[in-house]
């Protein structure tokens, strides 16, 4: 993948085989002792994919901190469990 558009395409890919809902609940079925989010689900504050998905996973005890800590970038993360 060293080409731009092997590049381009392995994203497009990518978005297309998993939506944000099956990495989270990947992330929650293999990591069970953590508590998880997905961060970034909308672009622009609009229901429209991204091409990357940032996966959250906080150990319970920091939670609070670390949402505290987003500031006025909390809107963007998903559901925490």
């Amino acid at each position: 993948m060293r080409e731009p558009l092997a590049k381009h395409d392995g994203v497009l890919s990518a978005v297309r085989a998993y939506e944000s809902e099956d990495l989270l609940l990947a992330a929650r079925t293999g990591a069970p002792n953590f508590v998880s989010a997905v961060y970034g689900t909308k672009l622009w504050g609009l229901p429209i994919p991204r091409a990357f998905h940032s996966l959250v996973g906080i150990l319970p005890e920091y939670r609070d901190a670390f949402i505290a800590n987003l500031g006025n970038k909390k809107d963007a993360l998903g559901v925490v469990e």
